[in-house]
């Protein structure tokens, strides 16, 4: 199981490398493996929230994917990787403190539309760029 889990790391890690190398930007970089892994039904179980930014419905700076082998959990930031064990601390609405928040329902759809608007956001750059 932990070479399912290395395999999984190491093709976050691709696609990071990969969108850093295109961009020089690590928000581009986040943005592009994120969609990447929506894409590829990696599907985020949780993102780092906090009072503001769901009184504004932002999307969040970072997101969990959880390990082939359930063990462990990819973290993707603005900025790079890292591998988790857990989800502290975790967001608690009554005092709105930053912290993980699980993603369930009406989440799955707005990461989901954030993916394709943000993807089709890039190729329209991608596209434009290259015509000139």
């Amino acid at each position: 199981m932990v070479d399912l889990d290395k395999k999984e790391l190491d093709a976050f890690v691709t696609a990071y490398h990969a969108a850093y190398s295109q961009t020089q930007s690590h928000r581009e970089s986040y943005i592009r493996t994120a969609c990447w892994a929506i894409f590829m039904a990696k599907l985020p179980i949780a993102y780092w929230t906090s009072a503001k930014i769901i009184a504004y419905s932002e999307p969040t700076n970072a997101l969990l994917f959880p390990m082939p082998s359930g063990l462990g959990l990819i973290g993707l930031t603005i900025g790079g990787l890292s591998q988790l064990y857990d989800m502290n601390p975790i967001f608690d609405p009554k005092n709105g403190l930053p912290g993980w928040k699980r993603l369930a329902g009406e989440d799955f759809g707005f990461y989901l539309e954030w993916a394709a608007k943000e993807s089709k956001r890039w190729l329209k750059d991608y596209t434009s760029a290259n015509a000139e």
